[in-house]
C-alpha cells in the first residue's frame, strides 16, 4: 500500500461530520445516518445528484468568504475602514487568532467528502452493474471531473495552511468518522504530487462540451483540468525549490519522497534517499521544481489552445479583426465621446465569456454570490464599505501613466476595481458593479458611470480561472525555470504580461513599433503624438534588445517582478493577492534570509507586520482551535501558538 494512503485513508474525526447535512444541502441526496448506502447508490442518477452537490457546496459561503478571507483580506489590496471587525483587523496586523472560525476547514473537507463517495461509490456500481445504463465508459467522465474538483478543495487548504490532513476515502457516517479516528498532516507538496497524479489519471476521459455555456464554464471539463494542472504545478514548483533550506519541521525527509518511492533511510545522519540510493537534496528538489514549471508552462499552453479554439468557432458567427490576436484577448470598444468598457462588461457583468475557464455559477435566487458583502462592499441604493476598502497602493498612482505598482490614469481596471473618489474611502466595485462606461479612454479619472448589482440577490459568478490566469501563470513559469535568463529567451513571457497590460491601457502608444506590429499584438492605434502616453514597457523588442545603449536586457527577475504587479492589478476581488505573495515566499525562501525577499520586492508592510511574518510558517494560517480538540495528532502552526 502507499505509504502516503496508509497513514491518511480515513478522514479527520469531527472535520467532515455528517449529521449536519440536510437534504436541501445533499440536493436529492438522503442523509446516510438515516437510509443506507446500499438504498441509495443504485442509479445513475444518484451519481450526477452527489457530483451536484460537491460543485453546489463550492458555492456556499462557508467556501466561498473563506477563499476571499485567506487569499485576499490579508494582501496590501485592502485596508481597513470599520474597526469594529476584529477578526479582520488582527488579520490585516498579522496577529492570526486560532479561535477564529475563519479558519475552520470543514466545509472544505465536506466537499471532498462528496467528491470521494462518487468516486468510489460510482466505480462499485460500475463494476456490480446494478444499473444497465451505467458502465465504465460512463464512469470515467465523472472520475475526471471529481477527480479535478476535490484537487482544486485541497488545492485552496494546501495554499492556506499548507500541510493538512489527507483524505482520500470517504465517510458515510459519523459512526466511522469516530471509528477511524483522526489523522495527523501531511505536506502540501505531498498532497498536490498526489492530487496532480490522480488528475492526470483521468484526465483524458473529461468533457469538452457539456451543450450549456453555465456547464461548460461551471463544471470541470477538459480546459480547464488543464488549468488547473498549471497553476498546481506552479505552486508545488515553488515550494520544491530549496526545500532542503525550509524548516525541518516539515521537511520532505519526516514525510514521504516526491515520487512516490517509499522513504528508506540510510541509518546515519545523511538524511533521507530514494529506493535507489538518490539522496533527497536540494538539488534533487530542485530538479523536481524544474520540471514542475515546464508542466505549467505545458498545460497553460493547453488550456489556451483549447480557448482559442473555442473562441475561433465564436468568430465564426461574427464579424472580427480579434481572430488576428495571438490569444483571444477581449479589447476595449473605444471612442473620444464615452467607452463602453466590453471586457469588464462582458467577463464579470455578463457571465462565462470567450476569456472564461472555469467560474463558480450564481443566479442571485437560489444561490447568491455573498463574497463581496461579506467584507468587503455593498450596494443598497448607492455603493459603500464595509470592513475594508481598497488600498492606497491601488489608486496611488492613479494620476500617472504606466505606474509601477496600482492603477494608472489610462487603466480601465481603476473603475472596475473601486469606485474611485478623490480624497474619499474608495469601496470596492468588481463583481457588484454590473455595466461600466468610461469618460475618456485617455485618462480614466474624468470619469465613469455604472450600473449595480444590489447585494442581497447578487448574481455575480466567482471565477477561479480564466485566459489572463493561463497568461500569468505561464509567464511566471518561464521566468522561474531558467532564473538566470535574460534578453530573448524570455520574449514569450514578456509578450504575454505586456498584451495584458495593453488591453487595460487602451490610451497607451507602445513605442518603437510600427503598426503592423501593433496590429499583430493587438496594440490599439490612437494618436501617436500624444507623446506623454508612450510606453516603452510595451515595447517588448526594446526591453529585450540587450544591444539597446539606453537600456541593458530585462532579466528573470525583471519578468517575475512584472508579473506579479500585473497579476495584482488583474485579480483584485478574487482571493488570489495573498496566495501569490506566499508562492514567492516558498520560492524565495533560504535559511539566510527566510522569506524577506517578498518584503523587498513584492510588497510593502508597515515593521510591525513584517516582524510578525519572519518566516515561512507566519505566512500560512494557524490551525482552528475546535479542531485541534477533536485531532490530537494535529500540531498547531508554531508561528500562531502564542496566540491560542
Amino acid at each position: 500500500m502507499n505509504f502516503l494512503h496508509r497513514y491518511t485513508k480515513f478522514v479527520v474525526a469531527g472535520a467532515l461530520t455528517l449529521t449536519a447535512i440536510s437534504c436541501q444541502d445533499f440536493l436529492t441526496v438522503l442523509p446516510t445516518d438515516r437510509i443506507t448506502e446500499e438504498d441509495y447508490w443504485k442509479t445513475k442518477t444518484d451519481v450526477d445528484n452527489v457530483r451536484a452537490a460537491a460543485y453546489k457546496k463550492f458555492t456556499e459561503a462557508g467556501i466561498t468568504n473563506r477563499i476571499m478571507f485567506w487569499g485576499e483580506l490579508r494582501s496590501d489590496n485592502v485596508t481597513i475602514n470599520n474597526y469594529s471587525k476584529t477578526e479582520v483587523l488582527y488579520l490585516q496586523q498579522a496577529n492570526l487568532q486560532p479561535t477564529e472560525g475563519m479558519f475552520a476547514w470543514s466545509d472544505f473537507y465536506t466537499g471532498i467528502n462528496y467528491c470521494n463517495k462518487v468516486m468510489e461509490k460510482g466505480a462499485a456500481m460500475a463494476e456490480s452493474e446494478v444499473d444497465p445504463s451505467f458502465r465504465e465508459s460512463e464512469l470515467r467522465p465523472y472520475q475526471a471531473e471529481m477527480s479535478a474538483l476535490r484537487g482544486l478543495y485541497y488545492f485552496y487548504l494546501v495554499r492556506a495552511f499548507r500541510n493538512v490532513p489527507y483524505v482520500t476515502s470517504s465517510i458515510n457516517t459519523d459512526a466511522e468518522a469516530w471509528q477511524y479516528g483522526p489523522v495527523p498532516k501531511t505536506s502540501g507538496e505531498v498532497i498536490l504530487g498526489d492530487q496532480i497524479a490522480q488528475i492526470e489519471k483521468y484526465k483524458d476521459y473529461a468533457a469538452i462540451n457539456y451543450g450549456v455555456s453555465s456547464e461548460n464554464k461551471g463544471r470541470f471539463t477538459k480546459m480547464s483540468i488543464n488549468a488547473l494542472l498549471a497553476d498546481m504545478y506552479l505552486w508545488r514548483g515553488c515550494m520544491l525549490l530549496n526545500h532542503a533550506d525550509k524548516e525541518r519541521r516539515e521537511s520532505v525527509s519526516k514525510q514521504i519522497n516526491l515520487t512516490d518511492i517509499p522513504v528508506v533511510t540510510n541509518g546515519d545522519t545523511t538524511g533521507y534517499t530514494l529506493a535507489d540510493g538518490t539522496a533527497i537534496d536540494t538539488a534533487y528538489t530542485n530538479a523536481q521544481a524544474r520540471i514542475c514549471f515546464q508542466k505549467a508552462i505545458d498545460y497553460s499552453t493547453v488550456a489556451m489552445s483549447m480557448l482559442r479554439e473555442q473562441y475561433h468557432l465564436y468568430l465564426r458567427e461574427t464579424t472580427s479583426e480579434l481572430a488576428k490576436q495571438p490569444y483571444p484577448l477581449l479589447q476595449h470598444r473605444v471612442s473620444n465621446f464615452g467607452t463602453y468598457d466590453l471586457v469588464y462588461n462582458t467577463i464579470f457583468g455578463g457571465k462565462n465569456s470567450t476569456e472564461s475557464i472555469f467560474e463558480l455559477q450564481f443566479d442571485g435566487s437560489n444561490n447568491i454570490n455573498r463574497a463581496p458583502s461579506s467584507y468587503f462592499s455593498e450596494y443598497k441604493g448607492s455603493l459603500s464599505a464595509l470592513a475594508v476598502s481598497a488600498a492606497p497602493l491601488l489608486y496611488g498612482n492613479a494620476k500617472s501613466v504606466d505606474p509601477v505598482a496600482g492603477f494608472g490614469k489610462t487603466d480601465f481596471r481603476l473603475w472596475e476595481t473601486l469606485n474611485y473618489k478623490e480624497n474619499q474611502v474608495m469601496p470596492f466595485s468588481k463583481g457588484i458593479v454590473e455595466g461600466i462606461n468610461v469618460a475618456n479612454y485617455k485618462d480614466v479619472l474624468e470619469g465613469a458611470t455604472g450600473s449595480f448589482r444590489y447585494t442581497d440577490n447578487l448574481s455575480s459568478n466567482f471565477p477561479v480561472y480564466r485566459l489572463s490566469d493561463m497568461m500569468l501563470i505561464q509567464a511566471e513559469a518561464i521566468a522561474r525555470l531558467n532564473p538566470k535568463a535574460s534578453g530573448e529567451a524570455l520574449r514569450t513571457g514578456f509578450n504575454l504580461v505586456n498584451l495584458l497590460y495593453a488591453r487595460n491601457n487602451p490610451g497607451l502608444h507602445p513605442s518603437g513599433l510600427d503598426e503592423a506590429s501593433r496590429t499583430k499584438f493587438g496594440f490599439n492605434l490612437y494618436d501617436a503624438n500624444e507623446t506623454e502616453l508612450i510606453s516603452d514597457r510595451l515595447n517588448v523588442n526594446y526591453c529585450l534588445a540587450s544591444g539597446n545603449k539606453s537600456k541593458t536586457a530585462l532579466t528573470a527577475t525583471d519578468l517575475l517582478q512584472l508579473v506579479y504587479r500585473e497579476r495584482q492589478r488583474e485579480f483584485v476581488m478574487e482571493g488570489k493577492r495573498w496566495f501569490d505573495l506566499v508562492r514567492q515566499g516558498e520560492a524565495s525562501y533560504n535559511a539566510l534570509s527566510g522569506v524577506d525577499e517578498i518584503f523587498r520586492s513584492y510588497i510593502a508592510v508597515s515593521s510591525t507586520v513584517r516582524n510578525r511574518l519572519r518566516n515561512l510558517n507566519s505566512l500560512y494560517c494557524p490551525i482552528n482551535s475546535s479542531e485541534l480538540k477533536v485531532n490530537k495528532y494535529l500540531e498547531q502552526n508554531p508561528v500562531w501558538k502564542v496566540n491560542e
